[in-house]
């Protein structure tokens, strides 16, 4: 490997342009299979409240206690995609606020100084 290629650079004060696409390369990937992930386990745990508000309106003794769960169960079926959706969209901007954070940190750090480079130069 290439000392170059992972260097902060003191003038810039960033990673080398090759890593630092890599780096967002490999962000975006876990990004991404990360939501598909999440995306699948979503839905299966809401199909399982679903089917699980049918099952206790099911088991339910009275007309009224009946009617309740169906009541609920209409309520949740109604509003589940938007609960999916608002779960996604809150979670992808907390992920991409801190990918900015974790961004705007990286260009902060150097690996030595630029006095401390000099020096090691002038040696």
């Amino acid at each position: 490997m290439d000392f170059q290629q992972n260097v902060i650079s003191p003038e810039t004060n960033c990673l080398n342009s090759s890593a630092s696409n890599r780096y967002k390369d490999v962000i975006e990937t876990v990004f991404s299979r990360l939501n598909d992930h999440l995306l699948k386990l979503m839905d299966n745990m809401l199909i399982s409240i679903e089917e699980n508000l049918l099952v206790q309106a099911n088991k339910k003794q009275t007309d009224k206690e009946n009617k309740k769960y169906l009541e609920r169960s209409k309520i949740f079926h109604k509003n589940k995609d938007n609960l999916k959706n608002t779960f996604f969209i809150h979670l992808n901007n907390a992920l991409t606020t801190s990918q900015l954070n974790s961004e705007i940190d990286n260009t902060k750090q150097t690996l030595v100084d630029q006095e401390e480079m000099d020096e090691m130069v002038a040696i």
